[in-house]
């Protein structure tokens, strides 16, 4: 294996991380949104 498919395959595996961390922190901010969202039709 040599130095190029090395840093390739390096390179797509932190993209993935960082894409997965992404989709977390998306889908986090999106339920507490839903969850504000429903507190604020209760209250009226």
């Amino acid at each position: 294996m040599d130095v190029a498919s090395l840093a390739s395959a390096v390179t797509v595996l932190v993209l993935a991380v960082t894409l997965a961390r992404a989709w977390k922190v998306f889908d986090l901010l999106i339920r507490v949104f839903e969850r504000q969202a429903r507190a604020r039709d209760e209250d009226r």
